[in-house]
């Protein structure tokens, strides 16, 4: 039998438990932070385990990891690398779902030194938007045609009917992620209503 372990409880984790465990029978391990969270998403089935991960303990990650098939990283970006080196230690193959960092490109000569896989952009955004890009490209090229230019929006746009936002973008993850605070406004808390943060955050976009 297979085993997971997924590091990290964000909204994107659910969906891939209940896959591994109700669809097709894969023990799951996850870690967290805050336990609570993934004591809610693994619930009370015997095939998942919930552990929680007290300061980022590099002992508690390699308990976990070294006795995993996969593991999946679904963690902020800073902590990849945390994960990546203790993937590394027990050559396990490690997924993410994030853009590739410096960081983690750095350790390419480990990682095909110890044959492991260190795969990102994974999800939705960036992710299922390559694919559908690459098999576009694919057909076009079987066809005959001559591709000149390419832009693409990923998985961004929303139909018109859900297009209900300022930015006219659609949200994957938590909509802050997008929304970048003012530079004299980044070390303390200041009121400000929705509006003003999106018409911020529109005009900063506008610029780049």
């Amino acid at each position: 039998m297979k085993r997971i372990a997924i590091i990290g409880a964000g909204l994107m984790t659910k969906p891939m438990v209940d896959y591994f465990i109700d669809k097709i029978g894969y023990k799951v391990t996850m870690l967290n932070r805050t336990l609570e969270k993934a004591e809610k998403i693994i619930g009370n089935r015997p095939l998942g385990k919930a552990l929680g991960w007290v300061n980022n303990s590099n002992e508690i990650l390699d308990s976990v990891i070294k006795n995993a098939d996969v593991v999946i990283s679904m963690v902020p970006k800073p902590l990849h690398i945390k994960v990546a080196k203790s993937c590394l230690k027990y050559k396990k193959n490690m997924i993410t779902a994030s853009y590739e960092i410096p960081e983690l490109m750095a350790l390419k000569d480990e990682v095909e030194e110890q044959g492991i896989l260190i795969l990102n952009e994974l999800g939705e955004v960036p992710g299922m938007d390559h694919f559908g890009t690459q098999m576009l490209l694919e057909e076009i090229k079987n066809d005959g045609g001559r591709i000149i230019s390419i832009n693409s929006y990923g998985s961004g746009i929303p139909s018109f009917e859900s297009n209900n936002n300022p930015m006219g973008y659609k949200f994957p993850g938590r909509a802050v992620r997008y929304l970048p605070a003012p530079p004299q406004t980044r070390t303390s808390r200041f009121p400000a209503s929705g509006s003003s943060v999106i018409s911020f955050a529109v005009k900063k976009h506008k610029n780049v």
